[in-house]
């Protein structure tokens, strides 16, 4: 067992049950130089799902991100946004994510994460690429109680040029906006 400390970024309030999320960690990682370990915070995630946001920094160039869930289990999930909502309209609301990455090529990934009552985990219940074909970004927001995508320009923590391509929705296992005509790519 490695001797570690979680901190916390300035002006976020470590999580009340810290000691237990080291412990968790500490016995169910796999990783011979664990440096330090720092909770980031994922708001109304941990209020609405009990979702606990982790980064872990060892030998490797970048720190893994992973989450605890309410059952104690830790799963590795990269996103750069997230939204909670009911997407599949069962009655408990799913951790929505969108993640883009790529040089030359740009992939934007959406996927639904929501809790498997009898596996008692966090588990990936839907996800989907595309590639970018112009030069505006993909992303995901809340607007009147839907998820909206919007695609624009992200230039100094403000997004110029936003268009709507309407309300996401699941159509045959498929995370699609509701308008066809996207400057995006399905793949897969």
């Amino acid at each position: 067992m490695f001797e570690m400390e979680i901190k916390h970024f300035k002006g976020i309030k470590k999580s009340d049950n810290i000691d237990n999320f080291e412990l968790i960690i500490n016995n169910t990682l796999d990783y011979e130089n664990i440096h330090y370990i720092l909770e980031y915070d994922l708001s109304n995630a941990t209020e609405k799902m009990r979702l606990y946001g982790f980064y872990v920094f060892t030998d490797k160039l970048d720190p893994t991100k992973l989450i605890i869930d309410k059952f104690n289990k830790i799963t590795k999930i990269n996103f750069d946004q997230y939204i909670i909502y009911d997407i599949d309209l069962d009655g408990s609301e799913e951790f929505i994510t969108k993640l883009g990455y790529g040089y030359g090529t740009y992939i934007i990934t959406l996927s639904v994460w929501k809790y498997n009552e009898e596996e008692k985990r966090l588990e990936l219940s839907h996800k989907t690429q595309y590639e970018q074909l112009e030069n505006i970004d993909m992303f995901i927001k809340e607007t009147n109680g839907k998820i909206e995508i919007v695609a624009g320009i992200w230039d100094e923590g403000v997004l110029l040029n936003e268009q709507s391509y309407g309300e996401l929705l699941i159509q045959n296992g498929i995370l699609k906006p509701e308008k066809q005509d996207i400057p995006f790519r399905l793949l897969g």
